[in-house]
């Protein structure tokens, strides 16, 4: 509305201030001599023109800017996307990394309260057990811990995450979760499924190895496009050295 009307003042504006001169008899009304004067038809066409190039000019100033900032802020939130799923990748990496260093460490202490079942001195063996006993507690506590950071995890970057993945670490950890150390009639402990587990949580870790960063693939792109088919990598080497 307010273009409209501001086309409409100028055009009004051009047709009045035509209207008011008087050209000479041999000065046609769409004339254009530098004796005569313009018809106020003739400037009213050509402040139209004008007008609408100066219109023109400044709508695609401002789309452009517009334009530049929307995928100034599109890049940057694929960036921020892509930050939060390098994070939580890596984070999910560790995570891992101690479930399976703790379940070694329940399993050793597993091991221990077993091998004191030999001892002749049962004040010993007494001591063994129980000491060995309240750290496998210990330790199953903190694999419970582990546990629930990792479905936190997945809570909080279920939206960066690809979705057969995040099914597939709450799964394991599900299956982890209702696993616990048991004793069995002959009063020896046993982690039950131990070697499942463990091979559940290395698949997981060998699935993330695929999630290569961004910055990481363009690097290996930039690294194959450079060297030649003919040269391995040892050959690179040798020359960067050299």
């Amino acid at each position: 509305m307010l273009l409209a009307t501001f086309v409409s003042s100028i055009s009004a504006f051009h047709l009045v201030l035509g209207a008011g001169e008087i050209n000479p008899p041999h000065c046609g009304l769409y004339e254009i001599r530098l004796d005569c004067d313009l018809s106020g038809w003739m400037k009213l066409f050509l402040g139209d023109i004008g007008i609408g190039a100066f219109l023109a000019v400044l709508l695609h100033t401002f789309s452009h800017r517009n334009q530049t900032k929307i995928e100034q802020i599109i890049h940057a939130e694929q960036e921020l996307k892509q930050r939060r799923q390098n994070y939580s990748i890596g984070h999910l990496r560790n995570l891992l990394n101690l479930i399976l260093f703790t379940m070694s460490v329940i399993k050793r202490s597993i091991n221990q309260y077993n091998s004191a079942l030999s001892e002749k001195d049962s004040g010993k063996q007494l001591w063994i057990q129980s000491n060995t006993l309240s750290k496998l507690r210990a330790d199953e506590a903190k694999l419970g811990r582990l546990l629930q950071s990792v479905r936190n995890l997945m809570v909080a970057s279920n939206d960066v995450l690809e979705p057969e993945l995040v099914n597939r670490v709450e799964g394991v950890c599900n299956f982890i979760g209702e696993i616990s150390v048991e004793e069995t009639p002959d009063t020896t402990m046993q982690f039950p499924k131990y070697q499942v587990c463990r091979t559940k949580v290395q698949y997981l870790l060998e699935l993330l190895n695929y999630h290569v960063p961004r910055v990481q693939q363009k690097q290996i792109i930039n690294d194959r496009t450079v060297r030649p088919k003919d040269e391995s990598p040892s050959v690179v080497l040798e020359k960067v050295g050299n």
